[in-house]
């Protein structure tokens, strides 16, 4: 006997011993009367609580506001961003190596300061009013 059927054999006397043990619903005719014996509630287990059911539709109306509708467009600011340059300058120590000069003296290797610009672009609001965030 392979392992499903033993399983297959057990799960059936399983619930045949439960219906038995439990007392199967059988009806017996007394005087055109119908006595259900076996039908109670041996264990004293609670009876399975109700399904609970989805809730029910709202009935509602739709809410027309007044006609026409008020709509208020969005009011834009006259203006608009643009970009500025915004230099900077800085200095820089730079080393000059040994030379000679132009009338032939040797000039030691020397530290001197160099200027460089640079700068960076910065974005700014062109109008009368600033947008409010």
């Amino acid at each position: 006997m392979t392992r499903h059927a033993r399983f297959t054999a057990v799960i059936a006397l399983g619930f045949l011993g439960a219906f038995v043990w439990l007392g199967a619903p059988s009806t017996v005719q007394a005087d055109g009367t119908k006595v259900f014996v076996g039908a109670g509630n041996p264990l004293g287990l609670h009876p399975m609580p109700p399904v609970p059911q989805p809730p029910s539709r709202p009935s509602w109306q739709p809410r027309f506001g007044p006609y026409p509708y008020a709509y208020s467009a969005p009011v834009w600011p006259s203006g608009y961003w643009s970009y500025v340059w915004v230099p900077q300058v800085y200095t820089a120590w730079v080393l000059i190596p040994g030379d000679f000069g132009a009338d032939g003296s040797w000039i030691d290797a020397h530290y001197e300061p160099r200027t460089y610009q640079s700068g960076y672009y910065q974005q700014v609001w062109v109008g009368a009013v600033p947008p409010s965030p």
